[in-house]
């Protein structure tokens, strides 16, 4: 299942933070996690993950980096991950090309 895009919001600075905990950090030029950070236009393939076994359901969100899929996030917590899922979309878009 892949992301949703989502209308983006335009950096002024041509940086910005749309997200960060203690565990992940998503900005329009970076994902940092405690494994590495990956710059997000070598990010390709981003997909969420759900886990449909017992107990509360784990969410991955996954990418490929560099030819290596990559864990970018994961969390059972549902509200949790919807906001880090909303911060990599327009991450994502932000550094999308305009021309297809």
């Amino acid at each position: 299942m892949s992301i949703d895009r989502t209308s983006p919001s335009t950096p002024r600075c041509g940086w910005a933070v749309y997200y960060a905990d203690r565990h992940i950090i998503v900005t329009s030029w970076y994902v940092q996690t405690p494994a590495a950070r990956y710059r997000i236009p070598d990010l390709a393939d981003v997909a969420v993950v759900l886990d449909t076994g017992r107990g509360p359901r784990w969410r991955e969100i996954r990418a490929v980096h560099r030819g290596a899929e990559v864990v970018l996030f994961g969390t059972a917590d549902r509200a949790r991950f919807e906001r880090v899922r909303r911060a990599l979309i327009r991450a994502l878009e932000i550094n999308r090309s305009p021309f297809p």
